[in-house]
Formats: C-alpha cells, structure tokens, sequence
C-alpha cells in the first residue's frame, strides 16, 4: 500500500519555495495594489463630488431672476482653479444647418487656450444642448455636461473636464511600479536567504542523509549547525536514530551469520540422519536377501565335506554354491550403487536405478503386505542403448527414487512407471511416475510436502527430508518435480528429466 498517496513535485526544494515566496509576494503586492487604487478612486469621486457640488451651488447663486447671470462673480470665483478646463452656455442654444449656434451666455471660467482637441467648441455645445433636453449628464470632449437649473426652472448648461491628477491614476502606477517590482524582489531574495540558511540548507543535508541510508551506507550522519535550534534538534534526532540503526544492523547481522551457520549444521546434520536412517528401513531387507541364501549355502558346503557325495549331487550343490554367491554379489553391489560418495556424471540407465531401488525394499515390502510393480518398457540390452537412460550421479538418482519408495510404503500398492517421451525442439525425456494408492493429501499438507522438516508421520517416524532430499536432486539434474494428491485417492509423484540422447 502507498505511504504516500499526494503526488510528489518533480521541481526542487529551493525551486518550490521561490517559486512560492514570489507569487505570495505578488499576491500582497497586488492586493495592496488594488487596495490602494480602490481608495485612491474613491478619494479622488468624493473630491470629484465635492468641487461639483460647490461650484453648482455658486454658480446657481450668481444667477439672478429672470435669469440674469452675474459674469463678473462666475468668472471670478476661485473654485476654477481646480477644474481643468470648463464652458458654461444658457439656454439660448438653437441648431441651423446641422450645427448649433449659440446667442446667450457662453463663458470659458479657465480659458480656453489649453483646452484639447477632441474638445472642440461645436462638440461641447452640442453636448451641452444635449444635457439640456435629456436633462442627463453627457460624456463629450473628454469631460462631462449637464444642465443647470435656476429658481424658474432650466437656465443652461456647464460642461467641464477635471485636471489630469483627478481624472487618472496612470501617473501614480507608473512611478510606483518599479519600486513595486524592486520591493517584490529584494522582498524574495531576503526571505530566501534566510530560510535557506534556517531551514534549506539543513534539509537538503538532511535528505542526502536520508538516501544515503536507503542505498545501504548506515554510516550516514547529518553536519549539524547554521540552523534554528528546531532544525538541529531535528537533525540530532536523526543521527541517533541513524546511530542505532546501524548498532542493531550490525547485531542482527551477526545474529544472521550465527543463525544461518547453525542452521547449515543441522541440515547438514539432519540430511545425513535421514540418509543413515534411510539405509537403517533398509538393513532389514539386506539382511534378509542375504541370510535367505546363506543357510542354503552352509547346508551345501556341509554336504560338500562328505566324501561318499555322489559327482552328480556334488555338482547340484556347487551350482546352488555358485548361485547363491551370486545372489550375495548382487546384493552387496545393488547396496554399494546407493552409497552416498563423490561420482562423476555419467549416463545412467533409470530402468536399473528402479530394479535396485525396488530390490532393496521388497523385504520391508513384504513384511507390510505392500504389492511392489515396474511398469514401462523393459531395455533390451544395458548400458547407453536404454530408452531410460539420463545424465546424472548414479547414486543421487537411486537415492531420490529410494526416498520416493519409502514414503509410498504407508500404502497397499505401489507403482514405478517408466516412460520416454519427445519434449520441445525434439529433445527427449525420461518420465518417472511412483503412485500409490494410499491415504493422500489434502491440499494444504500438499503445498508443503516438499518443505524441509515437514511431516504428517508420528514424532520418532518421520523428519520431513525425504521429498526435500528428492528436490534438492532433481533439481541438480536439471529436471521438474510434481506432486499430485488428494484426500483418499493416493499420493503421485512425477519427475521428468532430460534423455541422455534426442
């Protein structure tokens, strides 16, 4: 399961946080920004609104009934010096010809040399007569009209356009946007100084630590000192951590060593009793193929002493003489054919490894009732000419087979098949089949079957080696193992290893 289910940056540490100390100081910045544009505009709407409403209201004043306007104190009012530019008309306004023409009042409080080009006098009274009949304020010539009214209603018309340092804010943006971009880098730089010295930079260092120990050097320590005392504290609490991973690394590696040793031991220790174990089932069976013989040769070379023998029962009983001799011979040797030493490879004919194998058991056999059968196509002559024959240690192969017999004698009869088939790419293998028809093996005793000192036998009956053992030389051989079982129906096991010629 993943420890770490958020996705991780493939950008660096010091990349990271740059990266975030920039955009949180553009972020302050802009709302600062926005904060300030935000009061300068509503500074700048309520001067606004401040200066039209008292020059409204002096203007109103210097109109008389009737409608009389007292030029003198318009014109003279010091409010103007605050606007940038301003007309002011009756309502005297009339169109002819497509222009409007005006016979009224018309003053310009400021002047009208500094006024701009989109200001023209035609487009500011025809902004201005357009205030009057919408009663409306009108955007023209850059500024704003809209009507006057005096005591008997409608009287004309101001239009007026405020000074520069009202009407926008582009002026203060442009001065204040290099200090703006100077203070977000000095502001960025200075707080990555410093938690690179604080916090970065013992991380970093940290974290190399850290992969060194996961690619196998517990010798990595962490440089402490430059940070905070958080940091070092931190760091101190790796190197002791790191301290005792490596002490108990190096304890339990010897407590490894020392395992495996005497674990070695006793396999070692144990393989041999089973083997000596092995041939002490079989003692029994020798014994008796051995005795069997020998009473009839005592009785024969008994008979042999006396010198009134007939020639013709005397040649009777130098054959059973020799034939018994013979018998023993064999015997002896088939024994000496499973002896555990060091072979060489050799071809080896598994139909004799199988004859051996079932001779040195038939006694035991025997005695438990058990019915024994070859079963395959017997070779017509010995040696390299077998359809059985493989590559291998001689011995090994009878052991194995001879361990195989000995766990198939819990049953009534036991079977070894022999058999020669074609594998992949024409290449030729030898089939060995020992089943029996005893209890069997539920499948969870027949996962483990093979493992070493694994048994179902009472405890003094069995050590678990016998499959293993068998593993241990098929494998060497080069060739495949497979157990089939199941409750009731027997225990099979086949072993299939490569034919000696294709």
């Amino acid at each position: 399961m993943d420890d770490d289910p958020l996705p991780r940056s493939s950008l660096s540490l010091r990349v990271q946080v740059v990266g975030w100390l920039l955009l949180i100081n553009l972020l302050v910045f802009l709302g600062g920004g926005l904060w300030l544009e935000r009061t300068f505009e509503e500074s700048q709407n309520e001067q606004t609104r401040e200066l039209l409403d008292d020059l409204m209201y002096r203007l109103r004043d210097s109109i008389a009934a009737g409608g009389d306007a007292n030029v003198k104190r318009i014109l003279e009012d010091p409010k103007w010096s605050s606007v940038g530019d301003a007309l002011i008309v009756d309502k005297s306004l009339t169109e002819v010809g497509g222009q409007v023409v005006h016979f009224g009042v018309a003053l310009n409080p400021v002047g009208a040399s500094n006024r701009v080009a989109q200001a023209s006098t035609q487009r500011l009274l025809r902004g201005l007569k357009d205030a009057m009949d919408t009663r409306l304020p009108v955007e023209v010539g850059g500024g704003r009209a809209i009507h006057v009214e005096d005591r008997d209603g409608l009287w004309g018309a101001f239009w007026y356009r405020l000074p520069d340092r009202l009407r926008s804010d582009q002026g203060m943006f442009d001065e204040l946007f290099p200090w703006f971009l100077i203070s977000t880098l000095l502001l960025t730089g200075g707080s990555f100084t410093l938690l690179s010295r604080l916090a970065l930079d013992p991380i970093e260092r940290l974290a190399q630590s850290v992969r060194r120990m996961e690619a196998g050097d517990l010798g990595a320590r962490v440089r402490i000192g430059g940070a905070s005392q958080e940091v070092d504290d931190l760091m101190r609490g790796f190197n002791a951590m790191a301290e005792r991973v490596e002490t108990l690394n190096l304890h339990l590696a010897a407590e490894v060593e020392r395992a495996t040793e005497a674990a070695v031991a006793a396999e070692k220790a144990a393989l041999t009793q089973k083997r000596l174990a092995a041939m002490g089932e079989l003692t029994a069976g020798i014994a008796h193929e051995i005795n069997n013989p020998l009473g009839g040769l005592l009785n024969a070379a008994a008979a042999l002493e006396r010198e009134d023998l007939e020639p013709e029962r005397r040649e009777r009983y130098l054959g059973l003489l020799r034939d018994g001799l013979e018998r023993i011979r064999d015997t002896v040797s088939g024994l000496l054919r499973f002896t555990p030493r060091e072979t060489q490879a050799a071809p080896v004919d598994l139909w004799d490894v199988a004859k051996d194998s079932l001779a040195l058991v038939r006694h035991r056999a025997g005695l438990a009732g058990i019915a024994l059968e070859l079963v395959g196509a017997p070779p017509e002559d010995a040696g390299d000419a077998s359809p059985y024959v493989v590559f291998g240690a001689r011995n090994e192969l009878g052991q194995a087979l001879l361990n195989l017999l000995a766990n198939a004698l819990d049953a009534l009869e036991v079977r070894v098949e022999l058999e020669r088939r074609s594998g992949p790419r024409g290449q030729s293998r030898v089939h060995v089949r020992v089943a029996d028809n005893g209890p069997g093996a539920p499948p969870a005793v027949l996962e483990r079957a093979a493992d070493l000192f694994f048994t179902t036998k009472e405890v003094g009956k069995g050590t678990g080696l016998g499959l293993g053992i068998v593993h241990r030389i098929v494998d060497a051989h080069d060739g495949e193992i497979r157990l089939e079982s199941a409750p009731g129906a027997g225990f099979v096991v086949s072993v299939t290893l490569p034919g000696r010629h294709a």
